[in-house]
This record gives structure tokens, sequence and C-alpha cells, in this order.
């Protein structure tokens, strides 16, 4: 387990080995003040980059979890806007109000 104080958020991730024939790999929960955001899972074959254990798939967890609202954002705009299809510049537009409005997020995956 391992825990991040941002602000007054306490993000927690809940990490485990598992195994399975020749492979294994690590799966890491990622909760947010007790409530669960997301989970990422990863097989490995041979050692990875990690500098310590568990450090790539809760990540990728964070990874996950940012582009799942990320996407919810765009569908939200096209919604409120009726339309189909975001120019390269409209989604410019959102992708850089999400960054402004979750520094948190990208600041937990700086942390790790």
């Amino acid at each position: 387990m391992k825990t991040i104080q941002i602000n007054n958020n306490e993000y927690t991730f809940f990490n485990e080995v598992w195994e399975r024939g020749y492979s294994w790999g690590h799966r890491s929960v990622l909760h947010l003040n007790g409530y669960k955001l997301t989970e990422a899972k990863a097989t490995y074959y041979n050692r990875t980059w990690e500098s310590y254990q568990f450090q790539s798939v809760m990540m990728r967890a964070v990874e996950n979890y940012t582009s799942e609202l990320l996407w919810e954002a765009i569908d939200r705009y096209k919604q409120e806007n009726n339309i189909k299809r975001l120019t390269k510049d409209k989604k410019q537009i959102v992708v850089s109000k999400f960054e402004k409005e979750n520094t948190e997020l990208y600041e937990l995956k700086r942390s790790l």
C-alpha cells in the first residue's frame, strides 16, 4: 500500500503481485479518500524499468483515470456544443482546460 497526500486529498494505491503459469505481474487499485477510482494491471515476463516495486502499474492507474476523465470532458463539450467531431483546435482547448482543472492528478503522477 502506498499513500500520497495532495492538498486535502489522500490517494491510496493497493498493490499486489499475481502469478499464473509462466507469467506474473502487478495489480494496483487507486482510491481517493477511501473511494475506488480505477485499477491497472501489468503482465511481466522479465524485469522492468521500475525504480521501486509497483511504480509502473501505479503510474498506469493514474494514466487510466486521467484518460477516462479527459474523454468524459471531451464528450461533455461535444454534447454542450451539439457537435459530433472536434477540430484539432477545439480539442486542444478542451485538453488545456482539463489540464488546468486537474493539476492534482498530474502532481500525483509526478510524485510516483
